[in-house]
């Protein structure tokens, strides 16, 4: 068996009638407790009480066990008390007490500092409280009172660190510690977007100090997990770049709101176009302004807009090779007459010159180049008419013209004949209707078309153009529909792009034609239910206009929550009730 505690008897005795006294010692090892022994002289049979406290900061505190002696003769000498099976650990204070009954004398030594406690009470014997109490007195004493106990092995806890997702820890893995030992500093480090939330120890318990060390009082194999919380960003950094040869703004770093629509301007140097825009290696096409809404994805990325030199032409669209019906064998063109034969633009440009396969003989012949837009297949508008020109004999014929054309649309391209001029066209076999005449005997070419008759020619004739940037003008909405209950609000956003910025943007109620608002995005938002129809208009600095196509909503009521059935004035709520009509 091993003590510890104060085993000699001391100098001094001292009166503990009817008092709780207590001493303080440290276990030098783990072990189990079994007895208390102290030093008295008891002149009284009567009862005592040896108790053992645990420590709070030198002070005696929680009551641990206690063991009851009735047998004690009025005899001096050393008593132990049997009984106990408490668990202590190495290192760990305790403080040593007994409640002594009346006509009781202890042995001690005075030390250096204060090491014992003591308390008054009128019982015989005091009761062992928990804790110990207040009141009490400060002595710097050591009773000869010792503890005896049975050394255990080591015990050794194990801790599991680790990090959910977002996040590290350090130390990572699985430690050791001994039994009432205190864990190493541990620390949570959450990565870019997340935030430390809080440990979990063992799955249940939940500590949101961070970094943290724990005091583990046990064997077991514990688990200490950080948990890390995704952090939902409001804005997004990306940096606006341009390549060479043309500058973009805004330029440099910019912050945007997540969800907020946004308009870049790319401006080419003389002689160059805008090619593309490069959104972090991803192409976002050649609009321009380009009209891009915020999302998280975008968070760091690069928008750079690219540019290549101007196209220098000339380029053709039409017919260029010479039709094998030449001559007078080919189509004819007589006075006061309109011809025109449709092809299709292949891109942005802007027309410089006709140029027409025609047949006069030997005579001049004096011919004005014009151009039409296309109506379902037809010519419709007058869309310019150029120089007439003259010439003597078989072949090309250069008209000059100016005209602006759009990629993907048809054009009719042809030549008004003056009064008493005859010519002939070279031509092939072409599609249904391509060829038309129109507007006979009329002064001028008709404005709009007024048709005389079809023909299935392929006529040669082509337009020389120079390809241009901006593309068309357009715009779309987004979201293109929604379905709504009343009083619930839509954004929407227009999506410009094409034509030459800066743009006017305007929102339409197309049942009343009123302007409902204006900008790049509009709230819609109606207290009563129905159908509405709205759409967006965008105009360019050059005064051209085009209408998105129409965004349809739905607003409806929303269904109530609970119905209210009341009858003969006792309201029945939340309960199912089927009404049946009693014949």
């Amino acid at each position: 068996m091993t003590t510890f505690g104060k085993v000699t008897k001391g100098n001094y005795n001292d009166d503990i009638d009817k008092t709780k006294c207590g001493c303080q010692f440290t276990a030098p090892e783990n072990g189990m407790l079994t007895a208390i022994s102290i030093y008295l002289h008891n002149f009284d049979l009567g009862t005592q009480v040896a108790c053992i406290y645990s420590d709070n900061i030198d002070t005696p505190n929680a009551l641990l066990a206690s063991v009851t002696r009735t047998d004690i003769p009025a005899v001096e000498g050393w008593y132990e008390f049997t009984g106990f099976n408490l668990p202590i650990m190495g290192g760990a204070k305790y403080w040593l007490a007994l409640c002594a009954g009346a006509y009781t004398r202890t042995w001690l030594d005075v030390v250096a500092t204060c090491r014992a406690r003591r308390q008054a009470a009128s019982a015989n014997p005091p009761p062992p409280s928990d804790p110990f109490g207040s009141g009490t007195d400060y002595l710097d004493i050591e009773y000869s009172i010792h503890a005896t106990y049975t050394p255990t092995a080591t015990q050794n806890w194990t801790l599991a660190i680790t990090a959910g997702a977002g996040g590290s820890v350090s130390p990572s893995g699985t430690i050791t510690g001994a039994l009432g030992s205190t864990t190493p500093t541990i620390t949570a480090t959450p990565n870019s977007g997340y935030v430390f939330s809080y440990w979990l120890f063992d799955g249940a318990t939940q500590y949101t100090q961070n970094p943290i060390s724990l005091t583990i009082n046990d064997v077991a194999s514990h688990t200490l997990q950080a948990v890390f919380t995704v952090v939902t960003p409001t804005t997004v950094t990306i940096t606006v770049a341009a390549g060479v040869n043309g500058s973009v703004s805004p330029t440099g770093t910019v912050i945007l709101t997540i969800g907020q629509a946004y308009q870049f301007v790319a401006t080419p140097n003389s002689s160059y176009v805008l090619d593309h825009w490069d959104l972090a290696g991803v192409s976002q096409g050649a609009s321009n302004p380009l009209v891009l809404t915020a999302d998280a994805a975008m968070n760091g990325q690069t928008l750079t807009a690219l540019f290549m030199a101007a196209p220098t032409g000339p380029y053709t669209f039409g017919k260029t090779a010479i039709g094998a019906l030449t001559g007078t064998s080919g189509w004819v063109m007589s006075n006061h007459g309109t011809y025109v034969c449709k092809f299709i633009a292949p891109e942005n440009g802007l027309v410089s010159k006709l140029t027409a396969y025609v047949y006069w003989g030997n005579y001049p012949r004096t011919l004005t180049p014009i151009i039409y837009s296309d109506n379902n297949g037809l010519p419709d508008q007058l869309l310019a008419v150029g120089t007439a020109a003259t010439q003597t004999g078989d072949g090309w014929l250069d008209m000059p013209i100016t005209c602006a054309v759009e990629a993907g649309k048809a054009y009719h391209l042809g030549l008004y004949m003056p009064a008493g001029v005859s010519v002939y066209g070279a031509i092939d076999p072409g599609q249904a209707g391509q060829a038309n005449f129109g507007g006979i005997f009329l002064d001028n070419p008709p404005n709009p078309w007024i048709q005389s008759q079809a023909f299935d020619y392929d006529w040669s004739i082509y337009a020389t153009y120079t390809p241009t940037s901006p593309s068309s003008l357009q715009v779309s909405v987004s979201p293109a529909s929604a379905t709504l209950q009343t009083n619930q609000s839509q954004l929407f956003t227009a999506n410009p792009f094409g034509g030459t910025p800066p743009y006017t943007v305007s929102w339409k109620d197309k049942a009343s034609g009123s302007v409902i608002g204006t900008g790049l995005t509009y709230t819609f938002s109606s207290a009563t239910a129905g159908n509405y129809t709205i759409f967006a208009t965008v105009t360019d600095s050059t005064n051209l206009t085009r209408q998105s196509t129409d965004v349809n909503i739905t607003v409806s009521v929303p269904p109530p929550s609970q119905y209210t059935l009341t009858i003969n004035s006792t309201p029945i709520v939340g309960v199912p009730v089927t009404v049946e009509a009693v014949p």
